[in-house]
């Protein structure tokens, strides 16, 4: 199949599909997620073909996956709305098609060229979405006759610049690090509070659930060229994802705690609830209730940071079990108290979005 049949095929089949379920952002989000999914997928065009290569197959496998994609993003343009950086990754997606199409029937000097022309736009892509830049990136001529530099003087050293938020006030700030190490000190110009951050590429990610939390173990590519692994634990219900080659920004209080991560691509934060046993809460709300999120949020954000906080939490935790107890085994109680919580619950939001403001 040639890519001008493919991608007109890909096309019909998108007027029939509706919009993606969850938002327009949601699904955009998703877009994302999945083209550099495929892209990290598609296989580098060979030197040459061995007899019976398997890599036909897998192309003609892969190119009848992204083509889908295709569709599915082009339904999204049409019934949500023109995305600039969505339109991008959908160029990019049609150029590694037709490196799929040409490895599918062994056109290898096809295929190259499609490859080179999928990488640049691939990387323009990424270019345009993402929050973050590194002050050496960009070409410089040979010699510019306005100031007199060639791009073989040397250079001061590469930094990055990126938007962080601070873990205690939460007020964004713009920052600028070496791009030579991984892990920064930072302090917050407004409330001066210390924390740290640790930057890396992301090689790839795992989620699983567990015991009403995510999971998630993430590989990273260190500035340094070092290979580090990340693994915490979420309790809230915030949408988060990270993809391959993504530039993830893991944000610790002074103590090193894990208070955030930051998707530096995409622009998303997930600010970390720790699981935990908010025992009381449980008994009155039951197992993964949503009000449990604001009970963790006060917990991890206002009490543990404090030392007076961290010993109410210890004493809660030795006291907490006996009575949620009491609690359970007792139904009017039972009422009484999550009547009580739920007032509490709704001070705690009001009070939790006003340090946000």
């Amino acid at each position: 199949m040639q890519p001008e049949e493919l991608l007109r095929a890909a096309r019909a089949r998108s007027r029939t599909l509706p919009m993606p379920a969850g938002g327009r952002e949601a699904a955009l989000e998703r877009l994302r997620q999945g083209c550099a999914h495929f892209f990290s997928q598609v296989p580098e065009p060979p030197v040459y073909l061995r007899r019976e290569d398997p890599l036909l197959a897998r192309a003609a496998g892969l190119r009848d996956e992204g083509a889908e994609l295709l569709a599915v993003g082009l339904a999204l343009l049409r019934e949500g709305g023109e995305d600039p950086q969505a339109r991008a990754l959908l160029e990019a997606l049609e150029s590694y098609l037709a490196v799929l199409c040409f490895l599918a029937v062994g056109k290898l000097k096809a295929a190259e060229e499609a490859w080179l022309e999928a990488g640049a736009r691939e990387r323009h892509a990424a270019m345009g979405q993402r929050h973050w830049t590194r002050s050496d990136e960009a070409q410089l001529a040979v010699f510019d006759r306005a100031s007199g530099v060639s791009r073989y003087d040397p250079r001061e050293e590469a930094t990055l610049s990126v938007k962080l938020c601070c873990p205690a006030c939460r007020q964004a700030n713009g920052y600028q690090l070496p791009a030579t190490g991984s892990l920064h000190g930072f302090s917050c110009p407004h409330c001066r509070t210390a924390f740290l951050g640790f930057f890396g590429d992301v090689r790839g990610v795992s989620v699983r659930q567990e015991s009403g939390a995510r999971h998630f173990t993430v590989e990273v590519d260190e500035l340094d060229g070092a290979v580090s692994r990340v693994e915490f634990q979420d309790a809230s219900r915030t949408e988060f994802s990270l993809a391959r080659r993504d530039f993830v920004g893991f944000v610790y209080s002074d103590a090193k705690q894990l208070r955030s991560v930051v998707n530096l691509t995409s622009g998303r934060i997930l600010w970390v609830t720790r699981p935990g046993a908010c025992f009381v809460a449980t008994a009155a709300f039951g197992e993964d209730a949503p009000e449990l999120v604001a009970f963790r949020r006060f917990r991890d954000e206002v009490l543990w940071p404090r030392a007076w906080g961290r010993a109410a939490v210890r004493l809660y935790y030795r006291a907490g079990p006996t009575l949620a107890g009491v609690v359970v085994a007792r139904p009017v109680l039972r009422t009484s108290v999550r009547r009580v919580l739920r007032g509490v619950h709704g001070a705690l939001v009001w009070y939790q979005a006003r340090r946000r403001t």
